[in-house]
């Protein structure tokens, strides 16, 4: 997951170059934060015991989706805001994928 997370960075350094989405979609790093969330929950000691790999991974991982979002919904249009951070559209997302 790590991996993923730091496959985003290219893109990024674009949109803070061009201070503009450019018609990139928020989706695909909102569903890799939510795929990261999952992750870190079943990593728990409660739920996985012996597992502190899964959650510190996932936790770096989560944490890199949220600084690209935060800069995503920074440059993004208010369409391009809406869809990445309403309430509705993320779980749409959630049903849609069926996590």
């Amino acid at each position: 997951m790590f991996r993923n997370s730091c496959s985003c960075s290219p893109t990024f350094i674009k949109v803070l170059k061009w201070r503009s989405t450019k018609g990139y979609s928020g989706v695909p790093y909102v569903a890799t934060l939510l795929n990261c969330m999952l992750w870190v929950f079943y990593g728990l000691p409660i739920v996985h015991p012996h597992s502190l790999l899964v959650v510190t991974i996932n936790s770096a991982g989560a944490l890199m989706e949220i600084i690209y979002i935060s800069i995503f919904v920074t440059y993004a249009n208010k369409r391009q805001k809406v869809e990445t951070t309403s309430p509705k559209h993320v779980s749409l997302l959630i049903y849609d994928h069926g996590f």
